[in-house]
This record gives C-alpha cells, sequence and structure tokens, in this order.
C-alpha cells in the first residue's frame, strides 16, 4: 500500500515538475533576466527532483502535493537537521521544495536557528515575504518569473545581503577532507585490467582530458555537432602547456559544450574507435549521438567501481579521475610560473564547471 502512495505522489511529482524540463539547452540559453537558471537541464537532476518530492511528501503523511506549503516544508527541513543528516541530502530535500514551491527556503544555519527557537519561522516567513515583494511586487511571484535584478529597491534591511532570509554558504559544515584522485599508477593498473581497448581507452581519456562517463557519448571532432558554447567568457590561456594534444568536443552538464585536449598517442587510438556513422545511445533516458565505440554513462560507472575494488581494494569512483585530472594540471601550471588564481581559471574552463570555488574542490 505504501509503494503505490508513493508511486501516486511520484507521479504528481513529475507533472509539477514537468515545465521546468530544460533538456537540450545551455543554461546560458534558459536564464531568467537576474541572470540564474529557470529550469532543470539535467534528466539525472530532474529525476533526482521528483523522487526526493515524492518521498518527502511521504514522510510528511500528506496525499497530495498541495498539502505542502512554506510553512510545513519549513518544518520538514527542521527536522531533517535534527536527523544530523548529510548536506549533500539536505541540500537535495531543500532543493526539491524550491522547485516545487517556487520559493527559496531557509540555509541551513537559519535552519538550526528555527529548530532552538520555533518562534524564528515567522519571523523568516515575515521576512521572505518582504524580500519577494521588493523583488517581484508580488509575493507569489514563482522563483521562474524573477524580475531583473536592477529591480530590486535597496531598502534597509529588504534585500541587502546581510538581511536576506537565506544565502549560500551560510552553513558552518564542511565537506569531509579527504581526496578522491587516483595516482598515475593507479589509473594504469585499473585500465589494464579491462580487457576491451573501448574500456581501456574510457579509463585514460577520462584522467588525461578530466571527462565525466557520460561524455563519452558527446565526444566528437571539432566542427561536429553543437559549437563551443559562446555565452562563457573563455581565456585565451586555456590548454596551456598542452599545445602537442588534439583538439575535440563534449557536451557537459547543464549543456555547456567545451573543447578538450586528448595527448596523441590517446587521440590516434581513438580515431581507431570511430564509428561510420553516429550511434544513437540511451543513458539513463538520454539519447546521445556517440561518434567514437567508447564505454560510458552508467556502464562506464559501474564498471569501473568493480574493476577498483577487484584492483585496489576501494574505489573512489569514476569522478575520481576530474579530481587527478584537476591535481595534476595545477602542478604542471604552477611549476612553469603560472599565478595560482590563473591556474585555477584555466582548470575550472578546461573541466567545464567554470567556477575557480568548485575548483578548490577538486584540489582537495
Amino acid at each position: 500500500m505504501k509503494q503505490t502512495n508513493i508511486s501516486k505522489l511520484r507521479s504528481q511529482a513529475a507533472r509539477a515538475l514537468k515545465s521546468q524540463q530544460a533538456w537540450g539547452h545551455s543554461r546560458a540559453d534558459t536564464k531568467r533576466s537576474d541572470g540564474t537558471s529557470a529550469g532543470i537541464h539535467s534528466v539525472r537532476t530532474w529525476n533526482e527532483n521528483v523522487t526526493a518530492l515524492a518521498k518527502i511528501a511521504d514522510e510528511m503523511g500528506v496525499r497530495r502535493l498541495k498539502e505542502i506549503d512554506i510553512k510545513n516544508s519549513i518544518e520538514y527541513l527542521i527536522l531533517r537537521v535534527k536527523a544530523d543528516l548529510s548536506d549533500k541530502t539536505l541540500s537535495r530535500d531543500r532543493v526539491a521544495l524550491e522547485r516545487f514551491l517556487g520559493r527559496k527556503l531557509p540555509c541551513y544555519q537559519d535552519l538550526q536557528k528555527m529548530g532552538k527557537d520555533p518562534k524564528q519561522i515567522d519571523k523568516w516567513m515575515k521576512l521572505a515575504f518582504k524580500f519577494m515583494a521588493a523583488k517581484s511586487g508580488n509575493p507569489n511571484t514563482p522563483l521562474g518569473k524573477r524580475s531583473n535584478k536592477n529591480e530590486v529597491p535597496s531598502k534597509a534591511g529588504v534585500g541587502n545581503k546581510k538581511n536576506s532570509p537565506s544565502r549560500p554558504g551560510d552553513s558552518p559544515r564542511r565537506l569531509k577532507d579527504i581526496s578522491r584522485a587516483y595516482t598515475d599508477n593507479q589509473v594504469r593498473e585499473i585500465a589494464n585490467s579491462f580487457e576491451k581497448e573501448r574500456e581501456r581507452l574510457a579509463i585514460l581519456l577520462m584522467r588525461d582530458s578530466g571527462l565525466r562517463v557520460h561524455e563519452m557519448f558527446t565526444l566528437r571532432r571539432v566542427g561536429e555537432g553543437k559549437p563551443v558554447t559562446n555565452q562563457r567568457d573563455w581565456i585565451k590561456e586555456r590548454h596551456l602547456l598542452r599545445e602537442n594534444g588534439v583538439k575535440y568536443l563534449v557536451t557537459g552538464k547543464g549543456g555547456l559544450t567545451r573543447e578538450v585536449v586528448i595527448s596523441k598517442p590517446l587521440a590516434e587510438r581513438l580515431e581507431k574507435l570511430r564509428f561510420q556513422k553516429p550511434q544513437k545511445v540511451r543513458d539513463r533516458k538520454v539519447i546521445y549521438r556517440q561518434r567514437y565505440n567508447l564505454l560510458g554513462g552508467n556502464a562506464l560507472s559501474s564498471r569501473f567501481t568493480l574493476a577498483s575494488k577487484n584492483e585496489l581494494g576501494f574505489s573512489l569512483g569514476a569522478h575520481g579521475f576530474r579530481h587527478s585530472y584537476a591535481q595534476a594540471r595545477m602542478t604542471v601550471l604552477l611549476s612553469n610560473g603560472v599565478k595560482v588564481r590563473l591556474a585555477k581559471q584555466i582548470v575550472s574552463q578546461e573541466m567545464g564547471h567554470m567556477r575557480v570555488s568548485i575548483t578548490n574542490t577538486y584540489l582537495r
């Protein structure tokens, strides 16, 4: 019976969030007037939001999503904070509720205060509604219809950083200081454990170019498919000291298309695996046109984890190769006199996340 209720709630969640699907569009193409993204660009993220929303509704004991409002959402999140869950889990639940309600909800620090003093809930809600009314003229305006930030009145206590009811990054909790990078010897050990070239090469390419597992499906020659996303301020120093490699294109998270450099020996091996015609492949409900016969996506992630455990006795996940790439690139750049700030900018653009703050995470 419970499973039936979950299924019904998931169907409701899927309908509620359907309008926010933005498959195949870059974040730059779907920005609001205030520069923030108005849609969900990844099928995986959309599914996570739908599943999280259905689970939240079930745990709240509601039969219809319309019974969820701002107040009971905050009360639910306070209980989640008290349960001492991970930052990732709390963030997932909060984002799912924000997507559904079309409202910003309290950050971790605010939720902690509310857990100690319930009066803070009403206080926060009053301030939040004032804040939204000042921005849009209508407290019921959803997140997808924010007004231009230049139109926000500069009233003291409303909309300024100091008094805004919820700010990202306020949480005092930090991710565990654990490196997910693999050594080059470990990379070779794992790659050599695979029998097929399409599997071995996929492993080596992730380390060589900092690719994500699903980017194996979008890897292509320069000039094929979508060009490099032009709504980004690409720096000319990108791929510095990698001029001897071969440039390719990949389309990654959020529909961002970027150039990646592959070392010549690996590029030569890659071209031997080229399909005569692009092949349609399906991974995590997304259809790709793959030009090279490489293992990728969920299959690559699963096979890698198994191989890593067999060869090394542990697995840090295939995403660990992006950590390896970032750390190796920083070492090369810094040892050749590149300033720290510029080196991080280079790495952030080469990896396709575009933010130096995220690069810091990969350098732990």
